[in-house]
């Protein structure tokens, strides 16, 4: 009888033993169950944000390439511009030049006779237009 009390209390033992290491497994697979749901909330949460970010970021991109064109525009406008007031630069130094060209024997003289004046002087060293042609 002592053997079979033994036996008994020992079974019951290992039960209990058998009976907690299950509901432990149990309690680390809810939690786990649970820390899954949390993750995939998680998930869903970051790719909802990744895609509100990346439709962000396309406008963004989308902006700053309509705002290229648009300067590219002002850019080319303005080099036509230049352009042309270049050349309207360059006609108006061949347009003095060629008036110096004619008056140079009336300057002579007037340097002859001693009649330097300083204000002419700097006009027409303004007025150098060479450096257009």
């Amino acid at each position: 009888m002592k053997d079979s009390l033994y036996n008994a209390n020992r079974l019951a033992a290992f039960k209990f033993g058998i009976d907690g290491d299950v509901c432990a497994e149990l309690l680390r697979a809810e939690r786990l169950h649970r820390d899954t749901d949390s993750r995939a909330a998680i998930c869903r949460a970051q790719g909802k944000a990744d895609i509100t970010a990346s439709h962000d970021l396309v406008d963004q991109a989308s902006a700053l390439d309509a705002s290229l064109a648009r300067d590219r525009v002002v850019a080319t406008g303005i080099r036509g511009v230049l352009q042309q007031r270049d050349v309207e630069v360059a006609e108006l130094c061949d347009q003095v030049n060629t008036e110096r060209s004619l008056n140079c024997d009336a300057g002579d003289q007037a340097s002859e006779m001693g009649k330097n004046n300083d204000l002419q002087h700097a006009c027409a060293s303004l007025l150098d237009c060479t450096s257009y042609q």
